[in-house]
C-alpha cells in the first residue's frame, strides 16, 4: 500500500504508471464538471482599481493552456474538443507518464476528428446566421449581423475566399507533452499562458517532503507563466482555510483576486468514501 508521502516522488508515479499500462485516468473532476468554470466570461480577473486598464480574458480558440501535473487524465483532449484549440501544453513530473500520454496521441487521428467537429459547428452556425438574415432589416444586414459572422471561424476555414478547406488538413495545433518538476523552473519564458489548469497538483506536492516551500515554489512559477489577465484553476481537496495561504505574497501575484468554489466530488469507486470529505474546492486566481 502506498503512502500519502509518495505522492510527491517522480519514481512513485513511474512505478504506479507503468504498472498501469497506460490506462487513462482521472483525478479529481472530470471536464464536465469543470466546464462550468472554463468559460472565458468566468476566467476574466475581477475589476481591479490599482490597474489602469482590465483585459478581457481571450477567447477559448486564442487561449494558451497549462496542464501542471497531467497525469494520464484526458482533460486536455476533452478541452480541444471543447474549443480550446489555442495550444496545449500538458507537464508531468513522472517520464513513464509523459512517453505513454504521447504514444497515445501520436497520431492524426484524434486532432483531425476534432477539427472536423470544430469545421461542423462553425458551418452550422454561419448557416443559422445567414438564415436569421433574411428576416432582419437591410441595414441589420449590412452591419450587426456582417460581426457576427466574423465570430463564427475556426482556423480550417478560409476566411478570405468564404471556402471550406478539406477537413484532412490539419490547421489546429497538436498538443505538447514534457517532463517537468513544477516546483522548479519551467522551460517557459514568462507570461505564456493564458490558463492554468492545476488538478490535484497541489495537494501531491503538499504530500512531500519540504511541502510547503515547494507549493510556494510552485505557486510564484505559475504565476511567472501567466500573462497579465491570466487565470489559474487549482483543485483540491483542501479548505479554504488550508490553502488560500499558499495565494498570499508580498508580490501580489493574484492581483485579479481569488475565488472559492465548492463542488461534489465525483463518484469514483471507494474514493469519495475514504477521503471523509464529499467536495473539492475550486480556486480561481487571477493576475
Amino acid at each position: 500500500m502506498s503512502s500519502f508521502s509518495n505522492y510527491g516522488s517522480s519514481k512513485y508515479w513511474d512505478e504506479r504508471y507503468e504498472s498501469d499500462s497506460c490506462t487513462p485516468f482521472e483525478w479529481y473532476q472530470t471536464y464536465d464538471s469543470l466546464q462550468q468554470f472554463l468559460h472565458p466570461n468566468v476566467l476574466s480577473p475581477s475589476k481591479n482599481p490599482a490597474k489602469e486598464s482590465s483585459v478581457e480574458f481571450p477567447t477559448k480558440s486564442q487561449s494558451k493552456v497549462l496542464i501542471v501535473g497531467c497525469g494520464s487524465s484526458r482533460f486536455g483532449e476533452q478541452m480541444m474538443q471543447d474549443g480550446w484549440i489555442g495550444g496545449i501544453t500538458n507537464v508531468d513530473n513522472s517520464q513513464v507518464c509523459i512517453d505513454q500520454a504521447k504514444k497515445r496521441n501520436n497520431n492524426d487521428g484524434m486532432y483531425r476528428k476534432i477539427q472536423a467537429k470544430l469545421n461542423r459547428e462553425t458551418r452550422e452556425a454561419n448557416a443559422k446566421i445567414q438564415e436569421d438574415s433574411r428576416d432582419e432589416t437591410p441595414s441589420l444586414h449590412n452591419s450587426d449581423n456582417t460581426a457576427k459572422q466574423q465570430r463564427f471561424t475556426t482556423p480550417s476555414v478560409s476566411k478570405g475566399s468564404g471556402k471550406r478547406s478539406s477537413d484532412s488538413n490539419l490547421c489546429i495545433p497538436k498538443m505538447v507533452y514534457e517532463c517537468a518538476d513544477v516546483t522548479k523552473s519551467f522551460p517557459y519564458p514568462d507570461s505564456s499562458f493564458d490558463l492554468i489548469i492545476n488538478k490535484g497538483a497541489m495537494d501531491s506536492i503538499l504530500c512531500s517532503n519540504g511541502a510547503m516551500m515547494n507549493t510556494k515554489k510552485m505557486m510564484k512559477e505559475c504565476s511567472r507563466l501567466l500573462k497579465d489577465h491570466g487565470s489559474m484553476i487549482v483543485v483540491s481537496h483542501g479548505k479554504p482555510d488550508d490553502r488560500l495561504l499558499y495565494f498570499e505574497n508580498e508580490e501580489q501575484w493574484w492581483n485579479g483576486g481569488v475565488r472559492v468554489y465548492k463542488v461534489e466530488k465525483p463518484n469514483i469507486g471507494a474514493l469519495v468514501a475514504a477521503s471523509g470529505s464529499k467536495f473539492h474546492f475550486i480556486y480561481l486566481a487571477s493576475k
